[in-house]
């Protein structure tokens, strides 16, 4: 009797690591082959967002229709003009993360992909801390 609830506890935390080795993998990683699923698409950005007084940069993949070959981008924030800066983000649908932009006028001015602000209001550089690592890592965000 005890070899049998043994073997049924041995199969039941195999069949949970697979199962939390799926999911995982859905999350953040390319599956192909084997499973044949879609395969994630991905943005990141350094500036996390719409912040537009930090030249930010962001970077990913894209996969078109059901295609599992990957286009990669990679897009800093940029200055049309004095006046108007075209600001880079990455926005979440699902477990997917897709690039997007927007034009944003600067009040001071705009310069080398960021607005200007006054002197003493500067926001300080972002420092990349263990959870935009992460996030760089897996491609996500």
């Amino acid at each position: 009797m005890k070899k049998r609830g043994l073997k049924n506890s041995k199969l039941i935390i195999i069949l949970s690591l697979f199962l939390v080795i799926f999911i995982l993998s859905l999350f953040y990683g390319e599956i192909t082959g084997f499973l044949g699923l879609t395969s994630v698409n991905t943005c990141s950005d350094t500036d996390f967002g719409k912040n537009y007084e930090i030249k930010g940069e962001i970077s990913g993949k894209f996969y078109e229709g059901g295609n599992l070959e990957s286009k990669s981008y990679y897009e800093e924030d940029k200055c049309l003009s004095q006046n108007v800066l075209v600001e880079y983000y990455c926005v979440a649908v699902n477990i997917h993360s897709y690039k997007s932009s927007v034009k944003y006028e600067c009040r001071y001015g705009c310069k080398e992909g960021k607005c200007l602000v006054p002197e003493g209001l500067e926001k300080p550089a972002m420092p990349c801390n263990l959870w935009c690592e992460l996030k760089r890592f897996f491609g996500i965000f």
